[in-house]
């Protein structure tokens, strides 16, 4: 279900950051931001992923995805205890807006998720199948994953044609992501006799 997350990324962050007031070069840069984040922890957690259990820190990174995911829609004002967002930032020598400090945050947390789990999710695959069955468990697994990233992006089309915006379905989405992740806490290997390693 994390991966679905992507795909309604790839195609709508960039139409609703436009809708929100970004120019399609700020908006393209909030995206680009996302793709350096998630090769850089490609990097990282293909290093890592030997050294971890591969399934609880799958979970992690899925939970850390559909919170960068939900943080693509939070309103442009809007105070967390001491953390105000809404308004410009004085650093000295620019302004920035606080709110694109936080679509950049968001940016880097949601490529922190993505990324990470990229290369743990295939090598769990070899750890639990072995390299015999591994071909053709990822063929049985990208058919699930296909199907939510063609539908994904559809359904938040549709919220927002239907006048709900893209927060709902970000939100909802966001949640599904977040719930597909802690469907990893539990797995463990298979008990086959046969299973080659």
């Amino acid at each position: 279900l994390c991966t679905m997350l992507l795909a309604v990324v790839s195609v709508h962050l960039i139409p609703m950051l436009v809708e929100n007031g970004f120019s399609l070069q700020e908006a393209s840069l909030v995206y680009s931001l996302i793709m350096l984040t998630s090769g850089i922890t490609q990097l990282t957690f293909g290093f890592i992923g030997d050294k971890v259990r591969k399934n609880i820190t799958i979970a992690y990174l899925g939970i850390v995805q559909g919170v960068g995911f939900i943080m693509f829609v939070l309103p442009q004002k809007f105070s967390i205890g001491f953390i105000n967002v809404g308004g410009d930032i004085d650093l000295g020598f620019v302004s920035i807006s606080s709110y694109l400090l936080m679509l950049i945050l968001a940016s880097i947390v949601f490529g922190i998720g993505f990324g990470g789990r990229v290369p743990l999710a295939n090598a769990i695959r070899g750890d639990y199948f072995g390299h015999n069955s591994y071909a053709t468990i990822s063929g049985i697994m990208m058919v699930p994953m296909s199907l939510c990233m063609l539908v994904a992006p559809l359904v938040t089309a549709r919220l927002f044609d239907l006048g709900g915006g893209y927060a709902s379905s970000f939100v909802v989405l966001g949640i599904l992501g977040i719930v597909g992740a802690l469907m990893h806490f539990p797995a463990s290997a298979p008990n086959l006799l046969s299973i080659s390693r």
